[in-house]
């Protein structure tokens, strides 16, 4: 924003990274405070300079690099990572925004467990083999 000729842009970076906390919805509130001072310094065209590097980083990192990141951190495929933000946020609200990437992986870790052992095979493993794998 201060390559552009933007006010404050100090200021918006700051409340952009605050911002960044919230998922989704704060990238689009602190790009709001770019915007609105683009327009008020320099016009529209001002304004819609902002606003389109506003999207393209809101939209190049809430869905592109931070899936990757966080599945990278909690060994999820990134489309995984998006999938259980949308589906905790529609079903959960905040919380389940901040909530769906680590219930998501304590499930699929469950599952990788569960499997190690032998839940999910044909045939019940037998009592002997489970205590023999354990050791």
């Amino acid at each position: 924003m201060l390559v552009i000729g933007v006010p404050e842009a100090a200021a918006i970076g700051v409340f952009n990274f605050v911002g960044g906390y919230i998922p989704y919805l704060g990238g689009f509130i602190g790009g709001a405070f770019a915007v609105l001072p683009g327009i008020s310094e320099g016009g529209i065209s001002l304004g819609l300079i902002a606003l389109a590097i506003v999207l393209f980083a809101q939209f190049g990192l809430e869905n592109v690099l931070e899936p990757k990141i966080v599945g990278r951190f909690v060994d999820l495929h990134p489309l995984a990572v998006l999938i259980v933000t949308i589906l905790g946020g529609t079903f959960g609200g905040f919380v389940g925004l901040v909530l769906a990437v680590p219930i998501a992986t304590a499930a699929m870790e469950s599952v990788r467990i569960l499997r190690r052992h032998g839940y999910f095979d044909d045939q019940p493993p037998q009592p002997a083999e489970v205590e023999a794998g354990a050791e």
